[in-house]
């Protein structure tokens, strides 16, 4: 007979492996059934990566008019966007890995294949989208003192 503590611990473990299969099931099933291979916010990530990584490549090449030399916040600028497209683009090359591209009964290896990496590349994602919104806000400051 297990003791009522062992029974607990033996319980939620139970319980946590059943709750990750349940998560990697449903989304495993969003893959396979989306068109374009990855779920909705794999998508959402991409469009606003893709978006930063333009309007990244874009700013070097601002400047003020009549201006012929540029100011610090403007050498800070290029610099912060440089590292922003660096940001983008490795978060990009990521996401690019993650979708399903193979059709019929292959497909449904596949989607679990990039659940499973979509698990294992977590902290690495978040982690590049951190650094983005951080490069996004340094942007914005740079921007407002540019301007003013």
């Amino acid at each position: 007979m297990l003791a009522p503590l062992d029974a607990i611990s033996l319980a939620s473990a139970i319980i946590q492996i059943v709750d990750f299969s349940f998560k990697i099931i449903k989304e495993t099933y969003a893959i396979y059934n989306s068109e374009k291979g990855s779920v909705a916010e794999s998508r959402e990530i991409e469009i606003a990566s893709t978006r930063l990584q333009d309007l990244s490549v874009r700013l070097p090449g601002l400047r003020r008019p009549g201006q012929s030399k540029k100011s610090q916040e403007e050498l800070d600028l290029d610099d912060l966007s440089r590292t922003c497209e660096q940001h983008a683009d490795k978060l990009l090359q990521i996401m690019s890995k993650l979708k399903a591209t193979s059709t019929g009964p292959q497909r449904a290896f596949e989607s679990l294949k990039v659940t499973l990496q979509r698990h294992f590349k977590a902290d690495e994602i978040e982690g590049l989208q951190k650094g983005l919104r951080k490069i996004q806000v340094d942007i914005n400051t740079l921007l407002l003192a540019i301007i003013r």
